[in-house]
């Protein structure tokens, strides 16, 4: 029998429009293979990415990014509304424009001017693709406006206690984001790795798209809404620490650059996962009342 609960659900809300979910998909699979790309060859993104990073380290972080990133596109890609889905369209949209714009400002770094045929190749590929998907993120937009809406209830509001914690780690998120962006010769030298303009302003457009999407949670302020994007916080924060973990020899000093480097990794980690494990427990405590 199907859960009362879930069956008042679908009369709430607006309903996921099929283009939203076919983007979101295709962002997925997307972010699947550039994401293996750069984290198992973070060392050798000379000869199989668009440019080469001064440091793994860097490589390997937004490989994390886009790894963690699958599960919250293709989680959210089976979602029925549209209230449950934008935790991940939004922050995509953004993402990806931000990389077509330090791309684009960085062209004569990239290997689309020349290099290895591999490199050649997928420089042109992710030049291509990076200028294809806001259009298409937005052609999506605009088919879900056209959806018809209803009033949606929040099932399972964030604990007031987490809000602190979830508005600071967002804060630092989108001011660092920023600061990379803005002037990344001015933040490269406190970063305990090696970097260039284009991987800090990269790694800037990463960082800033986390700081939102959390904010976001804070605005969404469900645990139903945001699940997509906690399993891709949680995957982010996991495989960045792995990135770390793997690539510590190429980190300078244990000073406290190296330890905010790893408290936020290690915070998006606790916030996915301690995100989960409330709205599971939510649902179990409203289940209940139904068992009985």
């Amino acid at each position: 029998m199907a859960d009362p609960v879930m069956q008042e659900s679908r009369l709430e809300g607006r309903e996921t429009a099929p283009l939203v979910s076919l983007v979101l998909v295709v962002l997925g699979l997307l972010s699947a293979v550039v994401g293996l790309v750069l984290f198992a060859g973070s060392e050798q993104t000379g000869k199989g990415f668009a440019w080469e990073f001064a440091s793994p380290v860097t490589a390997a972080l937004i490989g994390a990014g886009f790894l963690g990133a699958v599960p919250m596109m293709l989680g959210a890609a089976m979602r029925d509304h549209w209230e449950e889905v934008r935790i991940a369209v939004l922050p995509a949209l953004l993402l990806v424009s931000g990389l077509l714009v330090v791309t684009v400002m960085h062209l004569g770094e990239t290997r689309v001017g020349g290099g290895p045929v591999i490199a050649y190749v997928l420089s042109l590929g992710w030049l291509a693709a990076m200028a294809a998907l806001p259009f298409a993120i937005l052609s999506a937009l605009a088919a879900q406006s056209r959806e018809p809406a209803l009033p949606m209830e929040r099932r399972f509001p964030i604990p007031r206690w987490a809000l602190p914690a979830i508005a600071v780690e967002g804060a630092a998120g989108l001011g660092l984001g920023l600061a990379l962006l803005v002037e990344p010769g001015w933040w490269i030298p406190m970063l305990p790795w090696d970097l260039q303009v284009v991987d800090a302003r990269a790694l800037g457009v990463w960082v800033l798209v986390l700081g939102v999407a959390l904010l976001q949670a804070l605005v969404e302020d469900d645990l139903e809404r945001v699940r997509p994007g906690l399993a891709g916080v949680m995957m982010i924060g996991a495989l960045g620490l792995v990135a770390l973990a793997w690539h510590h020899a190429a980190i300078s000093g244990r000073g406290w650059p190296t330890i905010a480097a790893v408290a936020l990794v290690g915070g998006m980690f606790l916030t996915g996962l301690v995100g989960l494990v409330l709205h599971r427990r939510a649902v179990r405590e409203q289940a209940v009342p139904t068992a009985a």
